[in-house]
């Protein structure tokens, strides 16, 4: 029943899963690999749907706070409707107004724009993603960010990530 279930996302909102074993199965993930054009295995952790249905709960109940915490950072993925679209907007805007003043600084030396050549002065946008960050981050840091900035999570915070969690592995 609805009551059952919203009684079960409560305890683990709250982190008041008593039983260790329980604890474990809950804040545990399936591991499957997948394989990449390069030969490589990506791994990708799917968690248990209890625990992802708490927080998608999570954040709607607080998702305002959230949004408060994390655009300060420049994050927009969660609480700001359209945010990503926002952000990419954003930044295409700016590529258009360095576009402009490139090609109007060109016309006001009288010089023609090399078009379909590479130089070295157009404007332009990298983006570029180093390494995979899972498994990167501190715990710890993490920790103490959520104890100051999003308190309310803190006990849902410590369920997940409080303990070591099992990674189950399919194929």
């Amino acid at each position: 029943s609805s009551e059952l279930v919203k009684s079960m996302l409560t305890v683990i909102l709250n982190g008041e899963v008593e039983d260790a074993d329980l604890r474990r199965v809950l804040a545990s993930a399936r591991l499957t690999a997948l394989l990449k054009p390069n030969g490589k295995i990506r791994p990708i952790a799917v968690g248990e749907v209890l625990r992802r249905l708490a927080g998608r709960v999570a954040c709607y109940e607080h998702n305002t706070t959230i949004a408060r915490v994390l655009s300060r950072a420049g994050q927009f993925g969660v609480g700001v409707k359209g945010g990503i679209a926002f952000a990419w907007h954003a930044i295409n805007l700016h590529l258009d107004n360095l576009e402009a003043r490139y090609m109007a600084d060109a016309v006001a030396a009288d010089v023609s724009p090399p078009i379909g050549v590479a130089d070295p002065d157009a404007p332009g946008a990298l983006k570029s993603d180093f390494k995979n960050a899972f498994g990167c981050g501190s715990r710890a840091k993490t920790h103490a960010q959520f104890a100051v900035r999003l308190p309310v999570l803190l006990r849902y915070y410590r369920f997940c990530y409080g303990h070591t969690s099992d990674m189950v592995v399919t194929h």
